[in-house]
C-alpha cells in the first residue's frame, strides 16, 4: 500500500529541504520516493481576478488549482504516473519544462497548504508540520528571493510590504493553524548545523519506520 506524507508549514520554513531529507532516507531503505511540490499547483494568472500577478495574493489558498492537486494526487496514490508543467512565477503561467510524477511507493507533498485539505489528511500515512519563528523566516524569504526566486529585480520595499499585509496574514489565518492536524511538529529556527541536522535525521528516522 502507498505511504502519503503531507510536509508544511510557512514559507521559508524549510518545507522543502526536511521533505528531500525524508525522501532520502526512504532511498537509504532501498524505499523510492516521489516529491511534489504544491508551488507548481497555483492557478495561471487568467484563472484569477486579478489583472497584474503582483496584485495577487499568493498566500491565500484560493490561488491554488485544488481540483486539479487532489485528482493528480488520487492518481499517483492509484499507481498512475502523472505529467505537469512547472509553474513560472515570473510569468504566472504553467510555461515551465514539464515534470513527471512517477507513482513511487511514497509520495510525499510539500507545500504550505499540505495539510489544509481534510480529504489527503484522512488517507495520508504522516502529518508533519514544519515551524520557524516569522522573523527566522523573514530573513530567509529576503535572501531567498533576492538571489535566486525571481528573475525580476528584487525590491526590499515591496516585498516588506507584501509580507506586512500579504504573506504574515495569510500564515496566521490559514497556514499556522493547520500545525493542529500535523502528527509531527518540527522546529527549524536554528540554521542547519551537523548537531541539528543529526536530531532532524533521527526524528525523521521515526517518521520513516512509522
Amino acid at each position: 500500500m502507498k505511504k502519503l506524507i503531507l510536509v508544511a508549514g510557512g514559507t521559508a520554513s524549510g518545507k522543502t529541504m526536511i521533505a528531500k531529507i525524508i525522501s532520502q532516507e526512504y532511498l537509504n531503505r532501498g524505499i523510492k520516493s516521489t516529491l511534489v511540490t504544491m508551488d507548481n499547483y497555483y492557478k495561471s494568472i487568467d484563472q484569477l481576478p486579478e489583472n497584474n500577478g503582483l496584485d495577487v495574493n499568493w498566500d491565500d489558498p484560493k490561488t491554488v488549482d485544488w481540483e486539479l492537486f487532489i485528482s493528480d494526487i488520487k492518481k499517483l496514490m492509484a499507481g498512475k504516473n502523472i505529467v505537469k508543467k512547472t509553474y513560472d512565477f515570473n510569468f504566472y503561467k504553467h510555461i515551465g519544462e514539464k515534470i513527471k510524477y512517477t507513482s513511487n511507493e511514497v509520495i510525499i507533498i510539500e507545500g504550505l497548504f499540505a495539510l489544509a485539505n481534510k480529504e489527503l489528511r484522512e488517507i495520508s500515512h504522516s502529518k508533519i508540520f514544519i515551524h520557524a519563528d516569522d522573523d527566522v523566516r523573514l530573513v530567509r524569504r529576503i535572501r531567498r528571493d533576492s538571489s535566486i526566486r525571481s528573475k525580476q529585480i528584487f525590491e526590499l520595499d515591496f516585498f516588506l510590504k507584501r509580507w506586512i499585509n500579504d504573506i504574515k496574514p495569510m500564515h496566521n489565518k490559514y497556514i499556522k493553524i493547520t500545525n493542529d492536524f500535523a502528527d509531527f511538529i518540527i522546529k527549524n529556527n536554528e540554521e542547519f548545523v551537523d548537531k541539528e541536522k543529526e536530531r532532524m535525521i533521527n526524528l525523521l528516522n521515526s517518521i520513516v519506520v512509522k
